[in-house]
């Protein structure tokens, strides 16, 4: 009988773990997209049963009016992120996103990122990310530079030549984001 219960008791504690990641990102999401076709989901807050990154947003705004942005989904199948990073940034606009970002991160000007961090498809080679030619839109809403909140949406088209992948990333959004 004890070991009846015991085993009760352990099956309801990993039901209840394993249903907790989903509705934790619901609660609180910060930044939400899909890309290609599969929801997207970035949280910010408590991480009480948030997968590792507890904090899975990042923002910064830096002197030279560049805001980088960092979004990590992290409590589905595989982890994947979303970088923008958005140069002379004075307040609600349209940013064009179009140059493409190397391998160390770094662009002549605004850039979009897909990145696998631990597990990618097979034959990824390079950078998923945003060109002349696959380009996308930052379009800032609300912009408080006092009380550092942000609120945007994003698309955008990001490739990767070697393999020939192409990742749609659409209806992307920031609500209410702290920087």
């Amino acid at each position: 009988m004890r070991f009846t219960f015991t085993s009760f008791l352990l099956c309801l504690l990993l039901i209840a773990g394993l249903s907790g990641c989903g509705a934790e990102l619901i609660d609180d999401p910060i930044m939400t997209a899909v890309v290609n076709g599969r929801p997207f989901t970035a949280c910010r807050g408590s991480g009480k049963n948030i997968a590792l990154p507890k904090d899975n947003v990042t923002i910064t705004y830096d002197i030279d009016k560049r805001l980088l942005i960092k979004g990590s989904d992290s409590c589905k199948d595989t982890i994947r992120q979303i970088h923008l990073d958005i140069r002379d940034v004075q307040g609600p606009g349209t940013y064009l996103i179009d140059h493409p970002e190397n391998l160390g991160g770094n662009s002549l000007g605004n850039n979009g990122s897909l990145k696998f961090p631990y597990f990618h498809p097979p034959t990824l080679r390079g950078n998923l990310t945003t060109s002349s030619q696959h380009t996308g839109r930052f379009i800032l809403t609300k912009f408080d530079e006092k009380n550092r909140r942000l609120s945007a949406t994003f698309e955008m088209d990001v490739y990767e030549p070697n393999s020939g992948f192409l990742y749609r990333i659409r209806e992307g959004k920031l609500q209410d984001a702290p920087f």
